[in-house]
């Protein structure tokens, strides 16, 4: 069967001292709001785990089952409410997304 996917990647780099916050955040109010678009699939919240400031302290990873709906997704009224949150919640803070890039999926495996 064809994997037909679109994971959706965004890289933060975040203050230290705003870390736990902005996790917190992540966790308790980003996603969920996010996780109201219907065809959105999953969520990864992962944070880097060692000491490589050159990387982003977050990466986020959204999964979709296609194109068409990573494409309703960038237009939804759940994505704009969470980037109007966003931007409430840490506008002029030491929190930045650096990049937002999309990947189709070729293959994948599953133990």
């Amino acid at each position: 069967m064809e994997d037909n996917s679109v994971l959706h990647l965004t890289g933060s780099v975040i203050k230290p001292a705003l870390v736990s916050a902005v996790g917190k955040w992540y966790a308790e109010t980003h996603i969920p709001m996010l996780m109201e678009f219907e065809p959105l699939r999953e969520v990864r919240l992962c944070r880097r785990l060692y000491d490589k400031a050159e990387y982003p302290n977050y990466v986020v990873m959204y999964k979709f089952d296609n194109p068409g709906a990573f494409q309703a997704y960038e237009s939804s009224p759940e994505l704009a409410a969470a980037h109007k949150d966003r931007l409430q919640q840490w506008q002029g803070s030491d929190f930045d997304v650096k990049w937002r890039v999309q990947y189709g999926v070729i293959q994948s495996w599953k133990k």
